[in-house]
C-alpha cells in the first residue's frame, strides 16, 4: 500500500499512535515535492490496522 503524505499528514502521523515500526517507515521515507511517499507492506491481517490509521490520517490532513 502506498501513501503521498503532505508535511501536516506527516506531522499528524507522527502525533497518532502508529507502532514504532510504521513511523520509522515514514521517517526514512523519500521525500518529494508533492510529500513524503510512503510504503507499506501488508503480509498478515494485523498490518491493515495501520494502513486504515493512516488512510484516516491522510484524509484529515
Amino acid at each position: 500500500m502506498a501513501f503521498i503524505l503532505g508535511a501536516k499528514a506527516v506531522e499528524a502521523a507522527r502525533q497518532s499512535k502508529l507502532s514504532k515500526a510504521v513511523l520509522k517507515i515514514i521517517d526514512e521515507a523519500p521525500r518529494y515535492p508533492e510529500g513524503t511517499g510512503v510504503r507499506l507492506e501488508i503480509t498478515a491481517r494485523k498490518d491493515l490496522a495501520a494502513v486504515k490509521k493512516l488512510a484516516a490520517v491522510k484524509l484529515a490532513n
